[in-house]
């Protein structure tokens, strides 16, 4: 018993980062839930040789199939830790991104993010449902902000917002959205392969003074981490979503071999390289996002990023 006691902590630590769960032994018998049956079915798996009993309900087979999935319909979309307002923020969609639904509550549901595998509480208005989800995008939000207008409404979309292009008249792009046919200007969007060849410097260019906000992920606010992600989102690129699993799965590179668009990692803090013995990073410290030089401090803060530096990180752009 006392190894299976440990089996199933074990368990529970690898797997809670990117799962809900709650699990249980009593008598040979596990008990609790998970939220997905892929998790499930790794935990037969490793309690096959102990044969104990199953008491496990799988949350997302609680949920009709044509609510499994759902898609923002708000330009940010804040997930939080618990079903409350005043809970934390730890992640942050934007327009148009998908989600697995795992739990439907009364005014918040529990959702998993499947680009980034953050699971949270999402305010259940700013998500509409669907049976399935299929990533037909086409082109992306190229500018700080873009307006996209309705029939009957209009709102700001963030940067790296992806769209179902459909058409291009008269100085508009027109796209398909869950909230129906909407239209941004030309000059705020382009195709994802032509904007694959953008200069990540000038795209960083635009965050400037963006302000800093905790568990964000876009140009209306973001934190170090989410900066680094959704940058490297627009671009297609699947970057982790903190900074501790950016220092922990990317690969090192050392000072000498440092190049533009790669990560320099501090304790709990990350920031994106553009040259010249520079960084642009979202700082709390700073207010927002701003560039700081990192090798050739000005000031007692950059003294402090300088001391800070616990290794670099590469990202392969191409």
């Amino acid at each position: 018993m006392n190894e299976m006691v440990k089996l199933l902590i074990d368990f529970r630590q690898e797997h809670e980062k990117n799962h809900v769960m709650h699990l249980e032994l009593s008598d040979n018998t596990i008990f609790g839930y998970v939220d997905e049956n892929q998790l499930f079915e790794k935990l037969l798996t490793t309690f096959e040789p102990f044969n104990p009993e199953f008491r496990v309900r799988v949350l997302e087979k609680e949920i009709p199939e044509n609510l499994r999935y759902a898609t923002v319909i708000t330009p940010t979309c804040d997930m939080r830790r618990f079903p409350i307002f005043e809970s934390e923020r730890i992640h942050q969609l934007i327009f148009n991104e998908k989600v697995k639904v795992l739990q439907i509550q009364t005014d918040y549901y529990l959702v998993k993010d499947l680009k980034s595998s953050y699971i949270g509480y999402v305010r259940a208005p700013q998500l509409r449902f669907s049976d399935e989800v299929k990533n037909d995008y086409n082109c992306i939000i190229s500018s700080r902000f873009a307006t996209i207008t309705f029939e009957d409404f209009e709102m700001q979309l963030p940067f790296a917002t992806k769209l179902k292009l459909i058409d291009s008249i008269d100085g508009f792009c027109y796209a398909e959205t869950p909230r129906g046919i909407g239209k941004v200007r030309k000059e705020s969007a382009m195709l994802i392969p032509e904007f694959a060849g953008k200069d990540i410097v000038e795209i960083l260019n635009q965050y400037i003074s963006t302000p800093y906000l905790w568990g964000g992920t876009s140009t209306f606010g973001t934190d170090c981490s989410g900066l680094v992600y959704r940058v490297y989102d627009a671009f297609e690129i699947n970057v982790p979503r903190d900074s501790s699993q950016q220092f922990e799965k990317l690969e090192p590179v050392s000072q000498e071999d440092l190049n533009v668009g790669d990560l320099v990692l501090f304790k709990g803090h990350v920031g994106i390289y553009v040259g010249t013995g520079k960084m642009v990073h979202s700082s709390a410290s700073l207010g927002g996002v701003y560039e700081s030089n990192i090798f050739e401090p000005k000031d007692t803060y950059e003294e402090k990023l300088k001391r800070g530096i616990i290794g670099f990180r590469k990202v392969r752009k191409y």
